[in-house]
């Protein structure tokens, strides 16, 4: 790829544009066709929603061929509105990637019957592609908010149920609370430095607190703008104490859009803020330092509520709470290999969720959604049964599986950066919370049966795919772990340099 750095020329902006152009444009064209064949039978409409899902895969196939393609390593766009950098190419192929495998398993799913749900996957996919490469306060918030909008209509995409519709509404209450948290947190720190991209912000920082006689005015109102601003990227990914919102929306809304909810948005917001706080506010690392120094001990104390949790939704909502709050070690340590660390396991954090999403598309569908209608599991099914518990013990920390990986290197750099209480409070939670993933895997295998939990649907067999490739991964990258540490680690240089 050629290294490129072109933030005047509009025509090289519209090059290096090319793969969100044509994605953008794809989503126009389908919602045009979808709209004019709205008004015919109910059949027709059917045939057609299910045509415009596979023409949505296809577009995000493309779409990901484009960007293997672009003759642009870096590049900066718009008047410094959007950077195209490995880590931004990195979260774009795994938010695609990602979507892609979604969109795969809702075929056949009644929300997919309507031709809106697959162009708000993409169109949710695209927004979040612009927040991986967003280098501007202005496009950061735009973007979160095109984003927001699409995950609003999803959560109430199920018209016919009363929880989809109660989801949405809390959810859009909510995320528009969050989202004045964030503008205002950017007004502040736009009012103080004058500036909002983050390569200028870098520099007003830098300059702002080289003199020591305005240091304490300038940094009081700073602080205050950090403050507001993380508290909106906390509630939006899910943290603690920002958290309430997350168990309602995920049980209410349909398990596609659930699991869509559980990785999608971890990954865009992880990688924008990660990008925000050390590359724009590195100056104020203590500040925020310690924000997310709480925020992460906060985060893995509510996961552990899980264990009261019934209903299987609920439960992997309260796990996910918790795992957000381990990632939070890596902003807390607040050094590239704290970073790296962070970005490895949110790439094992991915896998583990997409196959446990996956089993529940595919053997408990949205009228099993109690944990004990898993009784029996294990006899009826015992290959995926077994994967399944695979998986849980991975979640829960068991060597030498993924998941214990993910959290040794995590609580690893916490010891070596002094963050000891982070650590064994980690450890502590890790293991507590250890009951309730292993609960599961006891009702599965030696649950008393139940009169109707005797029968599971077969498992398609592009769900039966999913499993295996994420099994495989799960349970062998401890003998080849190279390439992804490689790769997180040129990412988490990249951004701290």
């Amino acid at each position: 790829m050629i290294s490129a750095h072109f933030s005047g020329l509009f025509v090289h902006d519209l090059v290096a544009f090319i793969p969100d152009l044509f994605l953008l444009v794809a989503i126009l064209i389908l919602l045009v066709v979808g709209s004019s064949i709205s008004l015919k039978s109910v059949h027709e409409k059917t045939v057609w929603a299910s045509t415009i899902l596979w023409l949505s895969f296809w577009t995000l196939i493309l779409t990901l061929v484009l960007m293997k393609e672009t003759p642009f390593s870096h590049a900066i766009l718009f008047n410094h509105a959007l950077l195209l950098d490995p880590l931004s190419f990195v979260l774009k192929v795994s938010i695609l990637g990602t979507c892609l495998l979604l969109l795969s398993l809702a075929v056949n799913k009644p929300e997919s019957h309507s031709f809106e749900f697959p162009l708000l996957f993409l169109l949710s996919a695209w927004g979040m592609g612009l927040m991986a490469e967003s280098y501007d306060l202005i496009s950061m918030y735009l973007s979160i908010e095109l984003q927001s909008f699409c995950f609003f209509l999803l959560a109430a995409s199920r018209r016919n149920s009363e929880f989809s519709t109660e989801a949405g509404l809390k959810y859009f209450l909510l995320g528009a609370f969050s989202s004045g948290l964030f503008l205002f947190g950017s007004s502040f720190i736009y009012g103080f430095t004058g500036q909002t991209s983050l390569e200028e912000l870098a520099k007003a920082t830098e300059s702002l607190f080289a003199l020591e006689s305005v240091y304490n005015n300038e940094s009081n109102g700073l602080i205050i703008g950090i403050l507001f601003l993380s508290a909106g990227f906390l509630f939006k990914s899910g943290a603690a104490p920002f958290h309430m919102w997350t168990p309602d929306v995920y049980e209410g809304s349909p398990t596609t859009v659930t699991a869509l909810f559980s990785i999608l948005p971890k990954i865009a917001l992880f990688g924008m803020f990660l990008r925000f706080f050390f590359q724009g506010l590195s100056s104020l690392f203590i500040q925020w330092q310690t924000l997310f120094f709480f925020s992460s001990l906060l985060s893995m104390i509510v996961g552990i509520t899980a264990i009261s949790q019934t209903k299987l939704k609920r439960l992997f909502a309260y796990s996910s709470i918790g795992h957000v709050g381990y990632f939070l070690i890596g902003f807390a340590v607040a050094n590239p290999q704290g970073v790296q660390s962070l970005l490895f396991a949110l790439g094992i954090y991915i896998v583990m969720t997409l196959h446990i999403f996956t089993f529940l598309l595919a053997a408990a569908p949205e009228n099993r959604k109690y944990c004990a209608d898993l009784t029996s599991f294990a006899k009826i099914n015992p290959v995926v049964a077994l994967s399944l518990a695979l998986i849980l013990f991975s979640m829960a920390g068991i060597p030498p599986l993924a998941g214990f990986l993910s959290k040794f290197y995590l609580f690893r750099i916490a010891l070596a950066s002094q963050f000891t209480s982070l650590a064994i409070l980690g450890v502590i939670t890790s293991v507590i919370t250890s009951y309730y993933y292993i609960r599961l895997v006891r009702i599965m295998y030696f649950g008393k049966p139940l009169e109707y939990n005797t029968m599971f649907s077969p498992i398609p067999k592009q769900h039966s795919l999913i499993l295996g490739i994420t099994l495989f991964f799960v349970l062998f990258l401890f003998l080849y772990q190279s390439p992804l540490l490689t790769l997180t680690y040129q990412i988490s240089f990249a951004l701290s340099s």
